[in-house]
């Protein structure tokens, strides 16, 4: 027999049928062993088993979160402070209730220093968040990524909403303006939500339209505002504002980028008290 035959094993290559003698004068063939396919039958009705059961764990959680202990802490804190502007991690109790008056929103009106301050806070807290999960998404739409983008953006307004108000650029009307709303709208061109574009879209037409009315009040030739004084004409508004179609818009325009920022606050608060129940154990 050649010896490299039998190299692969003592009955010939696998699956290989080698001719037996049956103790008669009959030759029968041997059976073909079957171990090798058994244990790829095996394996493969393991891998199903395994593949299902990561598909209805990933299914059963799709949507919720697991968080670490520090991670609830660190959100305690933040969401204490989003609140009520206090340095607690304790675990904020209730639900989100729209007439009583959040934190947040009164930084909204606040002063420039004390609004900026809140937004450092705010930010340190939820980037403090952030760095202890990966991220996440609820069942109705909440994801973490989503919800920094609008703290992000709400850290930013508070931070610079004092560089551009209607008293500065009626002030800068007549030297530089325009500069100062492409630089300062600028900030917020990096976010790609819609509160946040239409922020910037009704603000650019808001500030913009105030240059052109106080541009339309000096060429009039007209004393629109009493207390300047001099020897120009007074004018009611009708006259000097006849033509100007940017004037008559102003109030929407106004109106508008207000909703937007209120949109976004609104967001964050009740969101919040979304993500605070997922976390907590807590209803929403």
């Amino acid at each position: 027999m050649n010896p490299s035959f039998n190299s692969f094993g003592s009955n010939g290559p696998i699956g290989a049928s080698v001719p037996v003698s049956s103790g008669a004068d009959d030759i029968v063939l041997a059976p073909e062993k079957k171990s090798s396919k058994r244990k790829l039958i095996t394996l493969v009705v393991v891998l199903t088993v395994v593949v299902v059961a990561i598909a209805f764990f990933v299914l059963r959680n799709s949507g919720s979160a697991s968080f670490s202990n520090d991670a609830k802490l660190i959100f305690n804190s933040y969401i204490n402070y989003l609140l009520y502007g206090d340095d607690s991690n304790t675990m904020v109790e209730g639900e989100y209730d729209n007439d009583r008056g959040e934190e947040l929103f009164i930084m909204l009106e606040a002063a420039p220093d004390q609004a900026k301050s809140y937004a450092d806070n705010l930010s340190v807290l939820w980037d403090d968040f952030v760095s202890k999960t990966n991220d996440f998404s609820f069942g109705d739409g909440i994801s973490r990524d989503d919800y920094g983008k609008r703290v992000k953006f709400i850290a930013s307004y508070l931070t610079n909403k004092s560089k551009v108000n209607e008293e500065d650029i009626i002030k800068l009307a007549q030297n530089n303006a325009k500069k100062t709303l492409v630089d300062y709208f600028g900030l917020y061109q990096q976010y790609d939500f819609g509160e946040a574009r239409e922020y910037v879209e009704n603000g650019q037409l808001y500030f913009n339209g105030v240059i052109e009315t106080m541009n339309a009040i000096k060429n009039s030739g007209c004393n629109y505002e009493e207390e300047n004084g001099g020897n120009e004409v007074e004018c009611s508004e009708e006259e000097i504002f006849a033509d100007n179609v940017e004037y008559d818009n102003l109030s929407n325009y106004y109106s508008n980028m207000n909703k937007s920022i209120n949109s976004i606050a609104d967001y964050l608060v009740i969101n919040g008290w979304k993500i605070n129940a997922q976390l907590n154990g807590g209803l929403e």
